[in-house]
């Protein structure tokens, strides 16, 4: 009887565990908040700069072309054509910008750049005007030169054993293969109608790899172009996307704790949250947060608090975040004075980096 008792005993002590164990995960009971946080873009143009001209300027001489392709194994005029392809990726990836209207303006030799990888003396103010006025622009957007650098790897031999299909006898197939690095360098400038001067200068790169094999150890010389042509055609693209992405507000997703809890309060508080009530969200968690005694518990509706005022932020214009980002920081400072979590401290972070970031793009 006592071993049976004993048993019986400790099978009541796990009940009891298990029992407890569940009230606490309840009483802790969270769910993942993911906000979706803008990015201002880095290229914000002045307020008078709605209709932007493109023209390219990235138009090296037939002579340094062809000079370049002997020297580098490059094939002639690529850089010409991939300037060229640059611009039309451009006007693609900027024609459905939401603020400003992007149109092609094929200018003439008095817009050119003879030299090929930097940049050169900026447009002349009459040439900007002349161009503004002829695009009917208030600015102009211009690929102000292009260059492309070529790496190739010395051959490398590669032995396959495989089966003579005549004779059926095993024999090693040789071959060599070459990697070749093709590295662009692109130069933009705005140009700025009313005043006729350079607003913004930037230098994008882009690079692709291609590789070749042969069954002969080929010179680096006549490895040309025409073997890579689908690689070479990735270099305007890559540029064309990371410098129109300037123009555009980025989202960069952040997740965080929303407690939900198992008191009436919380669950109401999170409830609002999730439904995207967030100004009733404000004023139910801080409230009951300032009539909440346990710490613990008050952290948490602060922590909620700061969620539903980041999240009213996110609609709202730049300046409009700047109040409500403070307030978020605010409430996270006292969810971590109450009771200090990594999640929130982690938030804190987040929070400040993202004011910070709307705040340098105020003062643009």
């Amino acid at each position: 009887m006592r071993r049976i008792h004993a048993v019986c005993r400790s099978v009541d002590v796990m009940v009891l565990l298990i029992v407890g164990a569940i009230i606490v995960s309840l009483s802790c009971n969270v769910t993942s908040y993911s906000i979706n946080c803008p990015v201002p873009p880095e290229i914000l143009l002045p307020s008078n700069i709605n209709k932007v001209a493109i023209i390219n300027r990235a138009n090296p001489e037939k002579r340094q072309g062809t000079l370049e392709g002997i020297i580098t194994g490059e094939a002639p005029l690529m850089d010409r054509k991939i300037a060229q392809d640059i611009i039309k990726e451009l006007h693609r990836n900027l024609s459905s910008h939401p603020w400003y209207k992007f149109n092609i303006y094929e200018g003439g030799e008095e817009v050119s750049n003879k030299k090929p990888d930097y940049f050169s003396t900026p447009l002349d103010t009459s040439i900007v005007f002349e161009v503004c006025r002829k695009s009917n622009s208030d600015g102009i957007l211009s690929l102000e030169f292009y260059d492309t650098d070529v790496e190739r790897s010395l051959p490398v031999k590669q032995e396959e054993e495989t089966t003579d299909p005549k004779t059926k006898k095993p024999v090693k197939k040789i071959s060599f293969s070459q990697t070749t690095l093709y590295k662009g360098k692109a130069g933009f400038r705005i140009y700025d109608c009313s005043s006729g001067m350079v607003i913004h200068e930037d230098i994008i790169t882009g690079a692709a790899e291609a590789t070749t094999t042969s069954a002969t150890p080929l010179p680096a010389v006549i490895s040309t172009t025409a073997y890579h042509e689908p690689t070479i055609s990735k270099i305007p693209i890559a540029i064309a996307s990371t410098y129109s992405s300037k123009f555009f507000i980025q989202f960069l997703p952040f997740t965080t704790n929303l407690y939900k809890g198992k008191g009436e309060e919380l669950k109401e508080c999170a409830a609002l949250i999730i439904m995207k009530e967030f100004n009733k969200a404000i004023d139910f968690c801080s409230r009951n947060m300032e009539n909440e005694y346990l710490p613990k518990i008050k952290s948490r509706l602060a922590k909620n608090t700061a969620i539903a005022y980041e999240s009213l932020s996110l609609d709202k214009d730049w300046a409009e975040q700047i109040p409500l980002l403070d307030s978020a920081i605010n409430y996270t400072k006292l969810s971590i004075y109450f009771k200090p979590t990594y999640d929130a401290e982690r938030y804190l972070i987040h929070l400040q980096e993202r004011r910070q970031m709307v705040s340098n793009f105020l003062k643009k």
